[in-house]
């Protein structure tokens, strides 16, 4: 596979719901062992991940790239994942370097962590180029169909070493910085139908962020934004389109859900929203159109009370959708935080999926080298926009505008393997069950 269309399956690369295993990399002796880094009350076991030039081409490698993190990117993110297979598959699947995919750990269902990838180098895990220079990613075995897969060793184990990461790196404990594969946006518009929904509807994140030490609780009041959380396991929301086969299938409305559906009106038997570009949301499994996700905090546009409880109305990807927090089995709280709203004279906001620095901001001499100044991102706006008068929570205010560019495994290239930064100022914001990024001069920060 040349560079190029190497580098086109990275920007979409997802680690979950694989089809197939390919061989093992005969190459996987190239990188040279590493000592795990892991809490000392975790079994961790180093299982290195290949980097190799696949047939000598430096231009076609595998399965990651060599970084200097955090010195030249920070480490801001940590990002879990399901496999959809077993530990050998997972373990072969992150070996070949045809896959051209990685990630730094494994959890097997016995809690014995396997670490593919130092730290300190960038694995390609996330489906989002610059998330994966920003992030950690975390495998779990099992399937997003299958809660049972879940167990309580793999909760413990992958808590007490996020636990660990995030301490170590300086991460936030919360649920804008600890997310699922299935809340990480995409690059671009047209990667959007694409992105993976793992863990899934049964990953327990209320359990998950309690032995992580970072319970998601009710901090403060301003009528101005709502934490969705479901409260574990009284929360059943209906999820059907399971595929019987190797795979265990949950009875619809049987098992504890993480997350709401949001609906056209206050009514329970409303219609499910559209996603603009996703399109109408149902209960099948992974479509997320209509979801949002145990821990995410939303901006209010309406509260609605009724005998059964509250209902809100919240901005999600530029529309309006409702959900229902009833009294007997709350699935939300009011809560305080900043959110963004376009300046006045501005009907509409772009949303990008990565803050990455204008072309203008690269060396003239590299824009001038094909074939890989080609491969130089612009930011482009996504399908998604933020309306005037539209609010949405501020997940981070600090985001590093920078891309890292790789074209060869030896670093042969000019300019190869460097991270360059960006001036223009990004915002992340909570725009759906997944986050987007907004120019921070083209809104207002309201801080209630």
């Amino acid at each position: 596979m040349t560079s190029r269309n190497r580098l086109m399956l990275l920007a979409g690369a997802c680690t979950a719901f694989m089809t197939a295993v390919m061989p093992v990399a005969s190459a996987v002796a190239d990188e040279p062992p590493f000592s795990a880094a892991c809490p000392p009350t975790v079994h961790c076991v180093v299982v290195p991940a290949p980097y190799v030039a696949n047939d000598g081409n430096v231009e076609d490698y595998g399965n990651f790239d060599r970084t200097n993190r955090p010195t030249d990117m920070t480490i801001d993110k940590i990002v879990i994942h399901d496999t959809e297979g077993s530990l050998k598959d997972t373990l072969e699947h992150f070996q070949d370097t045809h896959v051209y995919a990685s990630v730094q750990y494994v959890v097997d269902t016995d809690g014995t962590v396997y670490q593919m990838v130092r730290n300190k180098d960038m694995g390609w895990h996330a489906g989002n180029w610059w998330f994966n220079m920003h992030s950690i990613g975390i495998e779990h075995i099992g399937h997003a169909a299958d809660p049972s897969g879940y167990t309580s060793a793999m909760y413990e184990a992958s808590a007490k070493l996020v636990k660990y990461l995030t301490g170590k790196y300086g991460i936030p404990r919360d649920r804008g910085h600890i997310i699922g594969h299935d809340n990480v946006p995409a690059s671009k518009s047209a990667d959007i139908a694409g992105m993976h929904v793992d863990p899934g509807p049964f990953w327990n994140w209320q359990k998950y962020m309690t032995l992580i030490g970072a319970p998601v609780l009710p901090h403060g009041n301003t009528g101005s934004l709502v934490t969705v959380a479901p409260v574990w396991p009284l929360s059943k929301e209906l999820v059907t389109g399971c595929t019987s086969g190797s795979q265990s299938c949950v009875p619809s409305g049987s098992h504890a859900t993480n997350f709401v559906y949001l609906r056209t009106e206050p009514r329970s038997d409303a219609p499910l929203i559209s996603d603009p570009v996703m399109g109408s949301g149902d209960t099948t499994i992974p479509n997320n159109a209509a979801r949002l996700f145990y821990g995410q905090t939303v901006a209010v546009a309406k509260r609605q009370v009724v005998s059964q409880g509250v209902w809100y109305q919240v901005w999600v990807n530029g529309v309006q959708g409702w959900f229902i927090s009833p009294y007997a089995a709350p699935t939300a709280f009011p809560t305080s935080g900043q959110y963004i709203t376009p300046k006045s004279g501005m009907t509409s906001v772009p949303v990008y999926g990565r803050p990455i620095p204008e072309r203008s901001e690269y060396p003239a001499d590299l824009l001038a080298v094909p074939p890989a100044s080609w491969y130089i991102p612009t930011p482009t706006p996504l399908t998604y926009a933020v309306g005037a008068g539209q609010k949405y929570r501020v997940v981070d205010a600090t985001v590093p505008t920078d891309h890292f560019y790789a074209w060869a495994s030896d670093s042969s290239f000019p300019y190869d393997h460097t991270a360059f930064k960006g001036v223009t100022r990004y915002l992340e914001i909570q725009l759906g069950n997944r986050t987007g990024f907004v120019k921070r001069d083209d809104v207002t920060v309201v801080k209630p």
